[in-house]
């Protein structure tokens, strides 16, 4: 056991760990002061407080303590009371809302690494894939996050993983994809794709190269991508892939969810109700529209509480809503 599991262990559980962040964020402590203070994610941090569980190392489960630790500490010595929440506590940029959906989705991952698995994670925009992509880049030991677009070839996919392993290829593109897995194999490197249902265009050429470079080398390969990458993936000439694969469809955010993560902003009830439908509502955007609204709420109100009328006002600049 590691010195971090150690005293992690004798600190207490990730549930409890979470109920201390939920107490300090209820106080008036905003998530992501406590996420730069403890140099941890803020939507690992959200997730910690509003479900008790996130896929967070031994080693920022430890520096979460040190933060919680230190708090008590202060508390103890002054014997004041948690402050109240303030105007200037609450929060003023929309941040990461760590939904159940985006937990299951990133423990998936977290499970695909540690197994050197394939993981397709699939979803309607809006429903935390990309979001999903970003923290992999902060909770992954060494990841390798490509963004794949429509008039990629397979020179360009193949060009885009040398660079992002550090190395030139050369030659044919057998000759390059194998100079790309001497220098995977073995390596703890997690090669992850955004956007990978664009790679169908022409031909599924590109998906099972990337097969047969995770059978060759025994890194993690996650795939993300909407709907229409599962049908890819699942079709009669790439089930080679499909058969190796697990494999998690994202449903977004609900309406209770986003409005327990949005208790650290001033708003009234009805924008909050308002708010949380837009946040669910992945047939227009999901939390990505949300995000968007949220911005110019969050501008229109000039740091006062955030009404239903800012929010209709907020819309009309979104089409489609």
């Amino acid at each position: 056991m590691t010195t971090a599991a150690r005293q992690i262990y004798l600190r207490g559980s990730i549930q409890e760990l979470g109920a201390a962040i939920a107490q300090a964020r209820d106080a008036g402590i905003p998530l992501s002061r406590i996420a730069e203070a403890a140099g941890v994610n803020r939507a690992l941090v959200s997730a910690l407080a509003n479900h008790g569980h996130a896929v967070i190392s031994e080693e920022k489960q430890s520096d979460l303590w040190d933060w919680v630790e230190q708090r008590e500490a202060e508390l103890g010595q002054s014997g004041a009371q948690a402050p109240a929440v303030t105007s200037e506590a609450l929060q003023q940029t929309p941040g990461l809302i760590a939904t159940r959906s985006y937990t299951e989705g990133l423990g998936m991952c977290k499970f695909a690494q540690e197994n050197h698995g394939i993981a397709i994670i699939t979803g309607k925009p809006g429903t935390g894939k990309t979001t999903i992509v970003n923290t992999l880049q902060n909770v992954l030991p060494n990841p390798v996050c490509i963004e794949a677009w429509p008039m990629m070839r397979l020179g360009d996919l193949l060009n885009d993983i040398a660079e992002g392993i550090g190395i030139r290829i050369t030659g044919s593109q057998v000759q390059r994809v194998r100079q790309i897995e001497r220098a995977l194999k073995g390596s703890d490197i997690t090669l992850v794709i955004d956007e990978a249902e664009m790679l169908r265009k022409w031909d599924n050429d590109k998906l099972e190269v990337l097969r047969k470079i995770w059978d060759h080398t025994g890194i993690s390969l996650i795939l993300f991508g909407t709907p229409l990458l599962h049908s890819i993936v699942s079709r009669m000439n790439t089930t080679q892939l499909s058969r190796r694969m697990w494999s998690v469809q994202l449903r977004g955010a609900s309406a209770k969810e986003v409005k327990e993560g949005m208790s650290g902003y001033n708003l009234t009830p009805e924008a909050a109700e308002e708010l949380a439908r837009i946040a669910a509502d992945t047939d227009r955007g999901g939390m990505g529209t949300w995000a968007m609204i949220m911005k110019l709420c969050l501008k229109f109100a000039e740091g006062g509480p955030i009404t239903l009328e800012l929010v209709n006002e907020a819309k009309q600049y979104k089409p489609g809503l």
